[in-house]
């Protein structure tokens, strides 16, 4: 949208929420963002997350980080010193940049459903997946294997002690 309309309805939303979650009882909180967005937050929603209680983990999809990733990293001090965790979505989505993995260090990774769904029954989407692992295992990010449509890729991500799974497997979005 033009005027950064799409950057201010972002931000809206991510007020709203933070006002909600902070009704709530304390838990794990994930907000998505655009990564524009992340970098242009203020002190005082900042803050509202910090308040929420429980952990905040903001998410930002790897197919929208354009460019040098090192905008991100002055706003992403300031986040993680307020306690707030940063996940990167979609890795693997198909313009994966292993410098912005290396050089955000994300606490989670969210593996893309293209490397999870069929893993068990395709032994070269295995050997790409293990990959993935290895760098976020040398990264120190906690993993979350999206797209899990079935009780053998679910069996096959366990053998590879994939901790955290979501997916179609365990039910339809409500």
């Amino acid at each position: 949208l033009e005027s950064n309309q799409l950057g201010n309805l972002d931000k809206i939303c991510l007020d709203l929420a933070v006002a909600k979650a902070a009704a709530m009882e304390p838990t794990q909180f994930h907000f998505n963002l655009f990564p524009s967005t992340l970098v242009s937050l203020d002190r005082e929603l900042i803050w509202s997350m910090h308040k929420c209680g429980g952990t905040v983990c903001l998410e930002v999809s790897e197919k929208q980080i354009l460019g040098d990733p090192g905008y991100l990293l002055p706003a992403l001090q300031e986040l993680r010193s307020a306690g707030i965790i940063l996940a990167i979505d979609d890795v693997g989505f198909g313009r994966t940049c292993l410098e912005s993995l290396i050089l955000i260090r994300p606490e989670v990774m969210k593996i893309d459903r293209r490397y999870v769904d069929g893993v068990a029954a395709d032994p070269e989407l295995r050997e790409r997946l293990g990959v993935l692992l290895q760098i976020a295992h040398c990264l120190g990010s906690q993993v979350v294997a999206e797209g899990v449509e079935t009780e053998a890729d679910l069996a096959l991500l366990k053998d590879l002690e994939v901790p955290l799974a979501q997916g179609y497997y365990f039910g339809r979005p409500g």
